[in-house]
C-alpha cells in the first residue's frame, strides 16, 4: 500500500473536519444545506465602513420624501465590511473531496502493481 496514498487521504479527510469547525454563519432557521451554502471559513474578518448617505442619494432612495429623512430615521447609512478575507464552504468541502478522492485512488492504483 502507497504510504503517500494514506497521507494524501488523511489530509483530505482532515481539511473536511477543520473546515466544519472553523466556519462561521450556522443560523438554525436554515437546513443542512442551506447552511453549508451560507457558512465559511473567516481568514481575516475585516472592518466595517459607514457612508452617510447624501441627501440627493436620500431623494433618489425614497422620492416620497423629497430628500429629508423619513420618520424615525434621522440619519441614512450605507454600511459594508472592508478588507473580509473568506473561503465559502461549499469550496472546501469540494477541495477536500478531490484530495480525499485522489489519495484513494493512488492508493488502488499501488495496489494492483
Amino acid at each position: 500500500m502507497s504510504k503517500s496514498g494514506i497521507i494524501i487521504t488523511l489530509i483530505g479527510i482532515g481539511l473536511f473536519l477543520i473546515s466544519i469547525f472553523a466556519s462561521e454563519g450556522y443560523s438554525e432557521k436554515r437546513s443542512l444545506m442551506g447552511n453549508i451554502y451560507h457558512m465559511e471559513v473567516v481568514i481575516y474578518p475585516g472592518r466595517l465602513e459607514v457612508k452617510p448617505v447624501e441627501p440627493l442619494d436620500r431623494y433618489l432612495i425614497y422620492p416620497e420624501s423629497e430628500g429629508k429623512p423619513r420618520p424615525g430615521r434621522d440619519l441614512l447609512s450605507s454600511t459594508r465590511i472592508v478588507g473580509r478575507i473568506s473561503i465559502p464552504l461549499p469550496l472546501l468541502f469540494s477541495l477536500s473531496t478531490i484530495i480525499t478522492l485522489v489519495g484513494i485512488g493512488k492508493i488502488l492504483l499501488s495496489k494492483k502493481q
